[in-house]
C-alpha cells in the first residue's frame, strides 16, 4: 500500500552557504527516492535552522602600518632640525648623538660627555618646536 504523501515545498538553505539560489523540493520527490527499498518510512526535513554567520575580520594589511610620504618627509624634517640645535649648542660639542624620529618622537643614541651633557642634550632636542617626546636613555656616559 502507497502513503501519500502531501506535495508541500521544502526549501533547503544550501543556498545561503553557497551562494546559488534556494533548492526547492516537493516533499514528493524527498518522499520517494529512487534507491528507497519497498515500505520504509521515507525521512523529510521541514526545516533547516540557518546557521550564524559572523563577519570575518579585515585582512590584515602591512602597508596600513607604514608611515605616508608627508610622516615619512616631516619625520626626517623634524631630525635635522634637531641634529642642528645639538650641533649649535656649545656644551654639546665632543658630543656624539645620532637621532632618530618617528611620528614626531626623537631618540637620541651615541656618546655624551657627562651626565650633565646627556641631559642637556634631551632638553635641546625637546625644545625644538614639532617634538612631542625625547627618549635619551640610549646616549652612553663616556
Amino acid at each position: 500500500m502507497t502513503k501519500s504523501v502531501p506535495s508541500l515545498p521544502i526549501t533547503c538553505l544550501l543556498g545561503l552557504l553557497t551562494g546559488l539560489a534556494p533548492l526547492t523540493v516537493s516533499a514528493h520527490d524527498a518522499a520517494t527516492p529512487s534507491n528507497a527499498p519497498a515500505g520504509h518510512e521515507p525521512l523529510i526535513l521541514a526545516q533547516i535552522p540557518a546557521p550564524d554567520i559572523t563577519p570575518l575580520p579585515p585582512i590584515y594589511d602591512p602597508a596600513d602600518e607604514r608611515p605616508s610620504l608627508t610622516d615619512r618627509v616631516n619625520d626626517t624634517f623634524l631630525a635635522a632640525r634637531v641634529r642642528s640645535a645639538l650641533s649649535s649648542h656649545p656644551e654639546l660639542n665632543d658630543a656624539d648623538i645620532d637621532v632618530d624620529t618617528e611620528d614626531g618622537i626623537v631618540t637620541l643614541t651615541g656618546n655624551a660627555a657627562s651626565e650633565a651633557a646627556k641631559a642637556r642634550a634631551v632638553d635641546v632636542a625637546g625644545d625644538v618646536d614639532g617634538v612631542k617626546a625625547v627618549y635619551g636613555e640610549y646616549i652612553r656616559v663616556e
